[in-house]
């Protein structure tokens, strides 16, 4: 009997749009057995195309979960904390679901299209046997042939050694991919979560504050706010006496508190530029604090290259990732919605800091943030909308936070791999030895082994 033959009597599973065919793993004995039930059951003139590769995979993505190797207890678990009291067990198991099923959707081929690439080293459009075989093994065998199998996929001229361009150029893609991946888990959550959100957190906080029960909150409901902003002037008026790294961040709130002060009204653009300016401030603050030895143990001249990618990437990266970030921030202030932040309203945040703003001033600027209507007390529906916007503001925090780290990545990789084969492997290419003794330990100890060249 052919291989073929005998896998017919395997409970295998078959995705009808491609013909792809997943034996079950526990049916076949082992790594090479697998390996070869699924290259005999999906190959077309001798490779498994793309399609079917992708099929394969939600094949065995759904395996998983039925077998509850998934990660729908995981997200279960994850809903749970994220909505904490706003959501009821079977809501919670609803959405749990629903995340895990949009993941399958969008993640899953995005992954696995990527894979395809990385395994296709011959660009033949087709994954041959001994490439499927590789892979196949590597994921059932422990994370030594996962090494392994790394290694192979970066040293792209196959020399047996890596270079600083194709390391470099490898976590790059990688990074960009996890960037990918990161994009759909934010905006499932976003399109899932936010009305759910606000209605439960303003539910929430009516129940609470609503002491007449008339369905509006007014200054007397909600004076703890008060009481809380001058606790908080309080302690911030201690900062001077908590040493160096307390005063390097007064000094960096003090130096915003009186740029905004003078901004005047701002509308979207101006409000935008006067976040640009106070960026390059900060970058310029923290690019002097990491040459600062009583700040920064590492010695300066080993990070300096590091840091000056870093700075011109973060330069770059700014105006397109983080416009979405303060057009955002921009709603929250501008309560009214007329398109321009006015002084008072610009102020409303940002004189919380501010020593030479009273808590009654402050308290009033963000019950206005609010009370959108302006008559001194805010409805549910008010209360809905603001927790919206804060909503957008955190997922728009989320996705430019993403997009501004791939682009950091992008332009310092090759200097820190550079750093980093000068520190373990004395400049030379890294060799498949060496690369295996590091890939332990990052997997063991986190990413602080590759820092160590910098503490020496």
């Amino acid at each position: 009997m052919c291989i073929r033959d005998s896998l017919n009597t395997m409970p295998n599973t078959t995705d009808p749009n491609t013909g792809a065919v997943l034996p079950h793993p526990e049916e076949c004995g082992g790594p090479e057995e697998f390996a070869k039930s699924v290259f005999e059951l999906n190959e077309q003139d001798g490779a498994v195309s793309r399609e079917r590769f992708v099929a394969l995979a939600h094949l065995l993505f759904d395996l998983a979960r039925s077998e509850g190797s998934g990660p729908d207890n995981d997200v279960k678990h994850m809903v749970r904390d994220f909505a904490g009291p706003f959501g009821d067990s079977e809501k919670i198991m609803e959405a749990a679901k629903e995340i895990v099923d949009k993941v399958s959707a969008e993640v899953v081929p995005f992954v696995a299209g990527e894979v395809f690439e990385w395994m296709d080293r011959d660009s033949s459009k087709g994954i041959c046997k001994d490439e499927i075989d590789m892979a196949i093994t590597a994921c059932m065998s422990g994370p030594e042939a996962a090494f392994g199998m790394v290694f192979s996929a970066v040293d792209k001229d196959g020399n047996g050694s890596l270079s600083t361009e194709e390391m470099s150029d490898y976590f790059t893609n990688l990074i960009k991919m996890a960037g990918k991946c990161a994009h759909v888990v934010v905006n499932v959550f976003a399109s899932t979560f936010k009305d759910d959100i606000a209605d439960g957190v303003s539910g929430e906080l009516f129940r609470e504050l609503d002491a007449n029960g008339d369905d509006f909150l007014d200054k007397e409901e909600t004076h703890m706010m008060k009481d809380g902003l001058e606790m908080l002037k309080q302690q911030l008026a201690m900062a001077d006496q908590m040493g160096p790294p307390a005063d390097m961040i007064m000094g960096v709130l003090q130096r915003e508190i009186k740029a905004c002060k003078e901004a005047g009204d701002v509308c979207p653009d101006k409000f935008f530029a006067l976040f640009e300016k106070l960026f390059y401030q900060n970058l310029a603050t923290i690019k002097e604090t990491a040459s600062n030895p009583e700040m920064v143990p590492i010695p300066y001249e080993k990070i300096q290259p590091f840091v000056e990618s870093a700075e011109e990437a973060l330069k770059s990266g700014f105006a397109p990732n983080i416009r979405p970030i303060t057009d955002a921030y921009f709603a929250i202030l501008d309560a009214n919605s007329d398109g321009i932040v006015q002084n008072s309203e610009l102020m409303a945040l940002m004189g919380i800091f501010d020593q030479d703003t009273s808590p009654e001033d402050s308290f009033n600027g963000m019950f206005a943030m609010v009370d959108s209507a302006g008559n001194g007390k805010i409805s549910k529906d008010e209360g809905i909308a603001f927790i919206k916007k804060l909503f957008d503001f955190g997922v728009g925090c989320a996705k430019g936070g993403i997009d501004l780290y791939q682009v950091l990545i992008a332009a310092v990789a090759k200097t820190f791999i550079k750093f980093f084969l000068d520190g373990l492997a004395d400049g030379e290419e890294l060799t498949k030895e060496k690369f295996d003794e590091i890939a332990v330990a990052f997997a063991e100890n986190g990413p602080e082994v590759l820092l160590a060249p910098m503490l020496e």
